[in-house]
């Protein structure tokens, strides 16, 4: 498309969008059955502008000259644009063979015009020599963008060339611009796409390494170890970490807050970074939920009674996100489970649990005159997980 900034110097002219259309090519517009000089002739009559191919052949063709002094016949001889293909113009100045010749005589030579009895216009070639103007469009320069500008240029009789040539490249730029950001767009789509199936087959296979941990635990215990190892390690996900709980045998034990009475409660700060501990001790005690130690000990009346049945759950809970439950019993149990599924994941040691505010650690308390912490952590299970397994002596 012409840039609609370029002004045309010829008055009258359309300044159409695509002003270049429609182009008369006799072997695509001649048909078999019409007159085909008549046909020619027409074509000439409504065109503005003849390009003529240049090349060894079109010295050789008849019809090609005689198409050249037609237009010229016309008053259109400065609309003639010679367009070299193949060979060499103007040999004969030259020195070089005359085969090589491209550019017919008609184009060579200064054309006569003159009128005949019926006032037609005729040409002859006179022997003056003409300096015709020519555009290179041999092998070797056929990409040469500059060349092809300057012939829509002439085409289209622009003011300036400069002008087409900053358009051109400003086109050009956007256009690269644009592959390039449809590109991207593509590769990232294509990126996402094979993560996406990459992430769904890491699951996939961590399932079924987690289930053949579970089978193979009772008769090999090694190898379901090495089993739920990878299945943590390809993706955590459910069944991978009720895997990794059972061939452990449950959470892992961090330490023990000790108290001289049974401990009715344990609780984390909303911060995560204490516990606090309520025993019929008669005393409540604050500890450091990272190390265990003993930060501070209240003293006062019983501060906590809780009562229940044998058997019976006399606690729950969510944990702060949501996916879990915890359920303590006088069974001297805690249990957790997934709030989706209901499917028990763990059972500990305790009677009273709550969850971290991370959802990292569990701590439950017991009439043992106890309170422990667990870690509930996947990448600590995985870690725990690893260290169990045997080295490989190589053997």
């Amino acid at each position: 498309m012409l840039p609609h900034a370029l002004r045309l110097i010829k008055p009258g002219m359309r300044h159409d969008r695509r002003p270049l259309k429609p182009i008369f090519r006799d072997e695509d517009e001649l048909v078999p059955g019409q007159d085909l000089p008549e046909r020619i002739r027409r074509g000439l009559e409504n065109s503005e502008f003849l390009i003529v191919v240049c090349s060894p052949r079109a010295v050789a063709s008849e019809w090609v000259g005689k198409e050249i002094k037609d237009f010229i016949a016309l008053g259109r001889g400065d609309s003639i644009l010679a367009v070299v293909v193949d060979g060499e113009p103007n040999t004969e100045g030259r020195g070089l063979a005359p085969e090589l010749e491209c550019l017919p005589r008609e184009l060579r030579f200064q054309p006569e015009l003159r009128k005949d009895g019926t006032g037609n216009t005729t040409v002859n070639i006179s022997d003056e020599r003409a300096e015709p103007l020519w555009l290179d469009w041999r092998k070797t320069n056929r990409h040469n963008r500059p060349t092809f500008l300057r012939l829509v240029a002439a085409l289209l009789s622009l003011s300036s060339l400069d002008e087409l040539v900053r358009k051109d490249q400003k086109y050009r730029r956007r256009r690269a611009a644009l592959l390039w950001s449809v590109t991207g767009v593509a590769v990232c789509c294509i990126l996402g796409l094979v993560i996406g199936l990459r992430i769904r087959e890491n699951q996939a296979v961590s399932r079924q390494l987690a289930a053949e941990a579970l089978q193979d635990f009772e008769t090999d215990p090694v190898l379901a170890l090495r089993k739920v190892t990878e299945a943590g390690e390809r993706s955590k996900t459910e069944e991978a970490y009720i895997a990794l709980n059972d061939v452990l045998e449950a959470p892992r034990e961090r330490f023990i807050l000790h108290h001289k009475g049974s401990v009715g409660k344990a609780v984390y700060s909303p911060d995560g970074e204490r516990i606090v501990t309520a025993s019929r001790d008669n005393t409540a005690r604050i500890w450091d939920a990272e190390s265990g130690r003993l930060l501070a000990t209240l003293s006062g009346p019983n501060l906590v009674t809780l009562a229940g049945h044998t058997d019976a759950v006399n606690a729950a809970m969510f944990s702060p996100d949501g996916k879990r439950i915890v359920t303590a019993s006088d069974d001297d149990t805690a249990r957790i489970w997934d709030a989706e599924s209901h499917r028990l994941l763990a059972t500990l040691s305790g009677h009273i649990a709550a969850f971290s505010p991370d959802v990292r650690r569990i701590v439950t308390a017991s009439a043992d005159w106890t309170a422990k912490v667990y870690s509930d952590d996947f990448d600590e299970l995985l870690k725990r997980a690893k260290q169990e397994l045997p080295v490989d002596s190589g053997n």
